[in-house]
Parts: C-alpha cells; sequence; structure tokens
C-alpha cells in the first residue's frame, strides 16, 4: 500500500509544503520517491545540545563584531526564513537544499540529506549579513571568509568537522588580524601624507 501524494498536500501554522508528487509506501516511507518544497512561516529554535561545537562556534564569530556577546550565557536563536526549501525523497534518503536560517549578524545555510537509518551527510554554510560589510574593514575581510561546515554523523549524534572548525576559526583570527593591520597602516598613511 502506498499514498499518492498531491500537490499542496499538508500545512500548518508553522509549514506548508508544495509538493510535485510521489509515492511513499506506508509500510517504508523512505523507499518511496517524492519532491517538491516546504515553507516554514515563523519558525523559530534554539540549538540542542548535540549541536553545540555549532553554538559554540556561532558564539566565537558573534564575538568578533560584538565581545560582549562571549560573556555570559548568550541564547543562541535561529530564525528559519520563509523561504521554499526544496526537499527530494530518494535512495532511502531524504535531501534538503536552500534552509536559511538567521541568528544575530549571521545566516546559516544548510543543504544535505538523512538517510532511514538516521545517518546524515549535510554541510552548513555560515556567513555574516551582506549589509554588515560597509561597517567596517574587518567585516568586509570577514565575509571573504569561506566558512562551510561538513555535518556527519547521525540525527541523534550529528558530528562536526572539528578540524574545519579549527581551519576556520584560523583564517578568521588571520583575516581579521589583516584587516586590522591594513586598515590602522592606510590609517597612519592617509595621516602622515593626506589622501
Amino acid at each position: 500500500t502506498a499514498y499518492e501524494i498531491s500537490t499542496r498536500d499538508w500545512s500548518s501554522d508553522v509549514c506548508s509544503s508544495d509538493l510535485a508528487g510521489g509515492r511513499i509506501p506506508l509500510g517504508d516511507p523512505f523507499a518511496g520517491e517524492m519532491s517538491g518544497q516546504i515553507f516554514f512561516e515563523q519558525l523559530e529554535m534554539t540549538p540542542s545540545g548535540t549541536m553545540q561545537p555549532l553554538v559554540n562556534l556561532i558564539v566565537k564569530l558573534q564575538s568578533v563584531l560584538d565581545p560582549r556577546f562571549a560573556f555570559g550565557d548568550k541564547a543562541v536563536l535561529m530564525r528559519v526564513r520563509p523561504e521554499p526549501v526544496r526537499v527530494r525523497l530518494a535512495e532511502r534518503r531524504l535531501w534538503h537544499e536552500g534552509l536559511m536560517m538567521d541568528t544575530g549578524q549571521l545566516t546559516i545555510q544548510t543543504k544535505g540529506s538523512v538517510g532511514a537509518d538516521g545517518s546524515l551527510v549535510m554541510v552548513a554554510e555560515l556567513a555574516f549579513r551582506g549589509d554588515l560589510a560597509g561597517q567596517t574593514p574587518v567585516i568586509a575581510q570577514l565575509l571573504r571568509t569561506p566558512l562551510v561546515i561538513p555535518l556527519r554523523g547521525t540525527v541523534s549524534h550529528p558530528q562536526f568537522d572539528a578540524d574545519q572548525m579549527e581551519a576556520i576559526l584560523g583564517r578568521i583570527v588571520e583575516n581579521t588580524a589583516e584587516a586590522v593591520i591594513n586598515d590602522g597602516l592606510s590609517r597612519g598613511l592617509e595621516a602622515l601624507f593626506g589622501k
């Protein structure tokens, strides 16, 4: 027995779907196939304890812009953007692309899949909001720093690539120092020689 999916199949207060069609066996949903889009509306969440490595990175990145963020217990609240998230069920995996979340001065975009066995193969890409670039050369430099984090493991035990996260933080420190030095040197030369 399979459930036939039709367009605009379901909705709730938080999300709705627009599915192109598919076939999902009731006894084994991951054996089915479907594609479409999901729309989230007014969805906010706080990452759980298993997401602590990502939360730590977010706090460190926020602290670059506002050092006060590093002190005290700052809750990380993520707001899912009301933009379409493409989804596809195939090969016993549920794939998604285009999930965008805002948290403070950062945006997070994820893509990847979760398997019938709970396995994760995802990538989270962090970026500073584009409207911050004009405020300071440090931010402009940070906007050019790639912040792509692979996510593996399982739904119950996600694993972030610790080496990748350390490399990202190293590049941020390096780029920030370079931007501060260049900005200071530029101002010093300008003071000496004028524009």
